[in-house]
């Protein structure tokens, strides 16, 4: 069933000139390097184990756990507690298709990571 989904998810958007290791949405599916990494549901995050690994509200990201890892702030992503920032362009060059908002994306990239 995976190969199946993946090779779906793969024809819809493997010919578009993405580098592969950028993640790509498509529809609610996260993909990387050709592959369904996870998914999106409402604003829950999953991994593909079907095990919710976070979710997002407003402008922060928060663990499986509820709690706050991650926050837009204007036009940087910041980290809790640590001292890293991510340009949300840069975010949205990294993370793209689908129509999501910027704490939607930057959620995947923090929970999923690189």
């Amino acid at each position: 069933m995976a190969s199946l989904i993946t090779s779906f998810a793969c024809a819809g958007i493997c010919n578009l000139g993405y580098n592969l290791n950028m993640i790509r949405i498509y529809k609610n599916d996260i993909i990387r390097d050709g592959t369904k990494i996870g998914y999106i549901w409402g604003n829950d995050i999953y991994d593909m184990s079907n095990k919710k690994i976070g979710y997002y509200r407003a402008n922060d990201v928060y663990d499986h756990e509820g709690m706050k890892i991650a926050y837009v702030d204007g036009s940087n992503i910041r980290m809790v507690g640590r001292a890293t920032v991510i340009k949300v362009q840069e975010n949205n060059d990294r993370v793209s298709g689908g129509d999501y908002s910027d704490v939607c994306r930057a959620a995947i990239r923090v929970l999923l990571g690189d």
